[in-house]
């Protein structure tokens, strides 16, 4: 039996934020519309009980203080940027630099930080959660304006599936 319960967890940014949970009788994910961040996944050990195998916190307000990106999508980019300039198409963008010189994992204001729109649906195919959002042209730096989805689904056969898309009006990079 496929369920998914979405309840509030508190407020970031002045928006309401929830905690969805995506349950399958076995197995269980918690995402939260804060940062994308997996909160929860309670998986099947082989004493018959569910055991929660994510790193994470318990409250939104250790997310909010959290500087390790603890379960979160990070982005426009994974990873680091050296002296924090981004160079594209032979043009230097200089980036938010929140790592000594350099930028990591999308900036200080990166997706980890946004309060992401989400929606959840019950399919044959499992229960999802889809989270959107619009990171604008020049946030953080980075030039064009980029719309996300990340999509988390759980399937009857206890199976994750975490997708993304983006699409862009100019020439920028994404690597979540």
């Amino acid at each position: 039996m496929m369920d998914i319960t979405s309840t509030a967890w508190g407020t970031a940014h002045g928006r309401d934020v929830s905690l969805h949970t995506l349950d399958n009788g076995s197995m269980s994910v918690s995402v939260s519309d804060f940062g994308g961040v997996v909160n929860r996944l309670l998986v099947p050990g082989t004493d018959g009980k569910q055991h929660d195998v994510a790193l994470g916190f318990d409250t939104l307000d250790e997310y909010l203080e959290d500087k390790s990106f603890m379960g979160s999508l990070v982005g426009r980019t994974a990873n680091r940027i050296g002296n924090a300039v981004l160079t594209l198409e032979g043009k230097d963008y200089p980036l938010d630099a929140n790592h000594g010189a350099h930028q990591l994992h999308g900036g200080s204001q990166g997706f980890f930080t946004k309060v992401w729109d989400g929606s959840c649906d019950v399919a044959d195919a499992g229960a999802q959660l889809t989270l959107r959002l619009t990171s604008p042209h020049m946030d953080q730096g980075f030039p064009g304006e980029l719309n996300i989805t990340a999509r988390y689904l759980l399937t009857p056969d206890n199976e994750l599936h975490i997708t993304f898309t983006a699409t862009t009006d100019r020439t920028t990079v994404v690597d979540m």
